[in-house]
């Protein structure tokens, strides 16, 4: 009876060890980057000239999934900005800013040593830029009344492939600051359109005469467009 209890509690402890020593072996399959553009932070910190020139690369947040063994995955980047300004004149003006900014693609991270990693990628790029703007103005002469109301869309759609490179230093094993250089080929559609209508509003004898008048331009143009490594991002690695 002994004996059994015995040789039950040997195989017991020798499965749980086996068990320990194959979750202690496990190899980490995937490494996850998770970067945050810290140019405007900086600048805030160090007191750095406010008129110096914006930083022109509007992925502000990156993501990327990348295998730990061979360094190939997945890079992704998005940007948002939103902007609206209200003016009060002779006539009300208000102006709304939308730019959307978004690219996707196939990368490889190599470690250069144990401090600086490096990789590169080919990627398609996305961005849209909506500029619209609303007046209207009121003008009583008196017999009759005029009511003008403007709406100007400034709308431009990019669309383009091309690649990076990066360059980041470890502070610590999941912290890096590092930076990246762009250059895309995009093909960009800028449509504008100018709807004006005018409400005609006679004072004597009551009545109202709408008119609406729409202008449309459009142009299209190929461009290689190219960004100096000059943003910086705050990684996080896990």
């Amino acid at each position: 009876m002994y004996k059994r209890i015995l040789m039950a509690a040997v195989l017991t402890a020798c499965v749980i060890n086996c068990h320990a020593q194959t979750d202690t072996i496990k190899t980490k399959m995937f490494n996850h980057y998770v970067g945050v553009q810290i140019n405007e932070l900086l600048k805030q910190i160090i007191n750095l000239n406010s008129e110096a020139e914006a930083i022109n690369n509007p992925y502000l947040v990156t993501y990327s999934l990348h295998l730990a063994k061979s360094g190939w995955g997945i890079n992704t980047g998005i940007g948002y900005d939103y902007k609206k300004i209200i003016e009060d004149g002779a006539g009300d003006i208000e102006t709304t800013f939308s730019d959307l900014s978004f690219r996707v693609g196939l990368g490889r991270q190599v470690m250069l040593g144990k401090k600086f990693e490096a990789g590169y990628a080919f990627e398609y790029v996305f961005r849209s830029q909506v500029n619209e703007t609303f007046s209207s103005l009121v003008t009583d002469f008196g017999a009759f009344t005029d009511s003008t109301a403007t709406t100007v869309t400034h709308k431009i759609i990019d669309n383009g492939l091309g690649g990076q490179v990066n360059l980041a230093f470890h502070i610590t094993n999941k912290i890096l600051v590092g930076t990246e250089a762009t250059g895309y080929y995009i093909k960009s559609k800028d449509k504008e359109t100018t709807e004006v209508s005018t409400l005609h509003s006679n004072n004597s004898f009551p009545s109202n005469t709408l008119t609406t008048e729409t202008t449309k331009a459009e142009t299209v143009t190929d461009t290689f467009t190219f960004t100096i490594p000059v943003a910086i991002f705050l990684i996080i690695k896990f």
